[in-house]
């Protein structure tokens, strides 16, 4: 059992963590969403505040919209900004500030992003809003497609059915994503292999990228 000194000291250590916790959280609001009262032919969008260093009040940051508004349902654009919302309150508990270029801690980050060891971790600390990641199995049929071979497949079957501009965006996210397997996933090879937690986790660092550079470049 404690004695009355350690009890005093514990008590302490608590307290003192409790208030940097308490300063470290008013330097910043938590982000919410706007939802125009559920009007979809309006902007929906996350905002919060973050402490101007001048003025030492808090200051509200130029809203983030995304690609929220291009969802025509409530459910769909809810889901969006939902996902926005805890991406950017991650990226202000890890360090961002909108009032700094920031450009110290996104290198830092980005060298740890490109070591398998990080990557792993990521993995295994990701928010329920991302699936963890299913084991892959190696056994796959000697007649499935390679990722490459059905991307290309699907690509020009599209072709004809998509203006060119669509069908280049098309080519350049097919591309991200076989990036992506190939660095992170470099056992799986054919397309019955990939698995939807593997494409969450793609989906998932665009985002945070996206998120990254824009408090990089001081957009939020």
């Amino acid at each position: 059992m404690f004695n009355l000194n350690e009890s005093i000291i514990f008590e302490y250590q608590n307290e003192h963590v409790l208030e940097h916790d308490f300063q470290v959280k008013k330097n910043y609001s938590n982000p919410k969403i706007y939802d125009s009262n559920g009007d979809l032919s309006k902007r929906w969008y996350v905002y919060f505040s973050y402490r101007n260093p001048e003025t030492g009040k808090l200051k509200r940051i130029t809203p983030f919209y995304g690609e929220a508004n291009k969802h025509k349902t409530k459910s769909d654009r809810m889901f969006v900004l939902a996902v926005y919302k805890h991406k950017i309150k991650e990226l202000l508990k890890r360090g961002y500030n909108p009032f700094e270029k920031n450009a110290e801690l996104f290198q830092k980050e980005q060298a740890a992003l490109n070591t398998a060891n990080v990557a792993i971790v990521e993995k295994n600390v990701l928010t329920p809003i991302v699936e963890k990641v299913a084991q892959v199995s190696p056994i796959v049929a000697t007649n499935a497609k390679t990722i490459a071979e059905a991307f290309e497949f699907s690509l020009n079957l599209k072709k004809k059915l998509v203006k060119e501009i669509t069908l280049k965006a098309y080519t350049s996210k097919s591309t991200a994503l076989q990036q992506f397997i190939a660095t992170n996933y470099p056992e799986v090879k054919y397309i019955d292999q990939l698995t939807k937690s593997i494409v969450v986790q793609f989906l998932n660092s665009i985002l945070e990228n996206l998120l990254m550079k824009m408090l990089l470049r001081r957009i939020l």
